[in-house]
């Protein structure tokens, strides 16, 4: 993955163990989210993912929230993930964090807080093909593997 600093103070993004399969993010610049609100956060990056050799694969990458960002803060990704489409890859493509602030009390992000992960990850894409019949037997609807009793 190609990375470019916007913002020349912080590190790069970085796997903090050998099984990491994510790139800890820095919040770029001091922000406050107040109560009940959400807020962009910037990373200061730029990113261009190293692209598939077969046509039918496209690489792209997620922005996610590190696992301690709830209980450490009440904030959460306010669209759960983020999906990162290997074309936002211009100069004026930074990287940024929609959360929102579940807790009572402004939150306050400093410079250099890790907040976030990026994933690469390859899709498989598809050709279209409209049918008038599935030709299989239906499973019965949303939460159908589920038992209430």
């Amino acid at each position: 993955m190609k990375i470019r600093k916007t913002n020349k103070n912080l590190s790069l993004p970085k796997y903090q163990t050998s099984g990491s399969v994510g790139l800890d993010l820095y919040v770029s610049g001091n922000h406050t989210i107040p109560s009940k609100t959400m807020g962009i956060i910037p990373f200061g990056i730029n990113i261009k993912p190293h692209l598939s050799v077969f046509e039918t694969e496209v690489p792209f990458t997620i922005l996610v929230p590190r696992s301690s960002l709830f209980k450490k803060t009440g904030l959460m990704l306010a669209n759960s993930i983020g999906i990162i489409d290997a074309d936002y890859s211009g100069n004026d493509d930074e990287i940024m964090g929609c959360l929102y602030n579940t807790t009572d009390k402004p939150v306050s992000l400093k410079e250099g807080d890790r907040i976030c992960q990026l994933v690469q990850i390859v899709a498989l894409k598809s050709e279209i093909e409209q049918v008038d019949d599935m030709d299989e037997i239906n499973r019965g609807g949303f939460g159908s593997t589920d038992e209430y009793k």
